[in-house]
C-alpha cells in the first residue's frame, strides 16, 4: 500500500495506465471522451499503438485526452485522479485495479476483462462496462458523483487490504492443478 495515501483527492481527470496494445482496448476509452467533454483523459504508457491513438485523438478532435508517455512513478496521478479506466479484454491478474484501490481510486473495467472482474466487482469496487463509447461513457459519468467515487475507491482499499499473495497463489495452483 502507499506510504502517502494522505489528502486523497477526486480531481477532474481519468487515469488510463498500461502498454499500448491492441488488447488493452484504448481506443474504447479515447472514443467515449466525445461524450466526455468536461473530464480530461490521462494516457500513461507507450507501446506499438501509441501513433494510432494518437491519431485517432486527432481525428477526433479532442481537446481533453493527454498522453503523458512512460513515468517513473504514477504515485501523483492515482492520488489526484476521479478513477482509473482499464478496458482490456482478458487481462491474466488485475494489477492496475489492485494499484488503484491502494490509492482508493475506483476502476471502470471491462465485462470481459478476464483476472481484473476478479477485483473490480460491478458497483462495489468500481464500475463493469461494455467496450463501447455510449456504455463506457454513462458509467464514468456515475463517477461524476465524488462521494460515489469516494465510496468505491474505499470499497476497493479496504478489498486489497485483505489481498493476500499466498492465498492467491495458492488458489491459483489449484485452478491449474484442476486443469492439467
Amino acid at each position: 500500500l502507499p506510504e502517502d495515501s494522505r489528502n486523497i483527492e477526486y480531481g477532474n481527470f481519468l487515469l488510463c495506465p498500461g502498454r499500448l496494445v491492441r488488447y488493452k482496448r484504448v481506443d474504447a476509452v479515447i472514443y467515449a471522451m466525445q461524450y466526455l467533454p468536461e473530464i480530461r483523459l490521462k494516457i500513461v504508457g507507450e507501446g506499438p499503438e501509441e501513433e494510432n491513438l494518437k491519431n485517432l485523438v486527432m481525428s477526433l478532435g479532442l481537446g481533453n485526452v493527454e498522453f503523458i508517455g512512460v513515468q517513473e512513478s504514477l504515485s501523483g496521478y492515482y492520488k489526484e485522479c476521479l478513477a482509473v479506466v482499464c478496458m482490456s479484454k482478458d487481462e491474466d491478474f488485475g494489477i492496475v485495479a489492485r494499484e488503484s484501490f491502494a490509492w482508493r481510486k475506483p476502476v471502470v473495467a471491462a465485462f470481459d476483462g478476464g483476472g481484473i472482474c476478479e477485483a473490480v466487482v460491478d458497483g462495489v469496487t468500481g464500475l463493469l462496462a461494455k467496450a463501447t463509447p455510449e456504455h463506457l461513457s454513462e458509467k464514468i459519468k456515475l463517477l461524476y458523483d465524488v462521494d460515489r467515487a469516494r465510496g468505491l475507491g474505499q470499497k476497493g482499499y479496504e478489498a486489497v487490504r485483505q489481498f493476500d499473495w499466498i492465498d492467491h497463489s495458492i488458489r491459483l495452483k489449484e485452478v491449474i492443478n484442476g486443469l492439467v
